[in-house]
């Protein structure tokens, strides 16, 4: 999974997550957290905002989207 994950890093993508919603950005590190057996995707969005997301609400990551502007 690990090696799944770390073609996206440091790429613009989409991330669609099981509630429906998607995020425009950046993954800029994935880290495996094995209190929860899950990993972490930190993630700068289009509006520069730093967030955590847990890999378990992740339906789909698709990469190479084209810039927002």
């Amino acid at each position: 999974m690990e090696n799944y994950l770390a073609e996206y890093r440091n790429s613009d993508v989409c991330i669609y997550f099981v509630d429906g919603s998607r995020l425009y950005g950046v993954i800029k590190e994935i880290v495996f957290i094995p209190q929860v057996n899950s990993y972490s995707i930190i993630f700068i969005d289009t509006n520069k905002e730093t967030s955590q997301i847990n890999y378990n609400n992740v339906i789909r990551i698709v990469k190479n989207i084209p810039k927002l502007k």
